[in-house]
């Protein structure tokens, strides 16, 4: 008994152009006078589908292969966040800062009551002071310093004025090169020291012309 195995449809035309070559393609399976032969004939559609198959795989691959930039990138960024979040801890115990002291330099200007040397005026150009005790008030033991002129008025470029009071407390002044200009120092009780320079316009250094004890009763 011979059984033939045969395909229809599409594989039907393939199996016509190619009759040629299928025809060495049967396979005898037996031999004997009574085991019937069987003929196997193998369709082209197996070729085919094998065809598909190494198709699906190189498109696979190649899809693949596309979305390893991507993989690559998203493993960068990971690795940054990592880095960026690892710097911000600590990696020590912290330091306490200590603030630094800026020391306040002592002032060069010693308080005494005291009188020092005094310098004459150049000249042809002494200048003249008053001193008043009580003056324009004895109930606030004011002291006056009137600047009453002089030869050397004209060439004058300052009059600086400082009064040590007897409690310590040291007050200054720049008096107007002007005739009758006045300062005044209230609560002055007690033994005063009066100090006034001038500054020449034709010298290079000023002139202490009064260093005294003044007394406001």
């Amino acid at each position: 008994m011979d059984i033939n195995l045969s395909v229809t449809g599409a594989a039907a035309s393939r199996l016509s152009r190619n009759r040629a070559r299928l025809a060495g393609s049967r396979c005898r399976i037996g031999g004997s006078a009574t085991t019937p032969i069987i003929y196997i004939i193998v369709s082209p559609i197996w070729g085919e589908r094998d065809e598909r198959v190494k198709y699906l795989d190189v498109h696979e691959c190649f899809m693949n292969f596309r979305l390893l930039p991507a993989l690559i990138v998203l493993l960068v960024a990971f690795s940054l966040c990592a880095a960026c979040t690892g710097s911000d801890e600590p990696t020590g115990p912290s330091q306490t800062q200590t603030p630094a002291v800026t020391a306040t330099p002592a002032s060069t200007t010693s308080v005494s009551l005291t009188p020092g040397p005094t310098q004459t005026a150049p000249p042809g150009k002494e200048v003249e002071f008053q001193i008043t005790e009580n003056y324009p008030s004895r109930v606030t033991s004011d002291l006056t310093i009137t600047f009453v002129g002089g030869s050397g008025q004209s060439y004058l470029t300052s009059i600086d004025v400082r009064v040590t009071k007897a409690n310590g407390e040291v007050v200054t002044d720049s008096m107007e090169i002007t005739r009758g200009e006045e300062f005044t120092v209230k609560n002055a009780k007690g033994n005063n020291r009066v100090e006034i320079t001038v500054a020449y316009v034709t010298e290079t250094a000023p002139f202490k012309v009064m260093d005294k004890i003044v007394k406001v009763p």
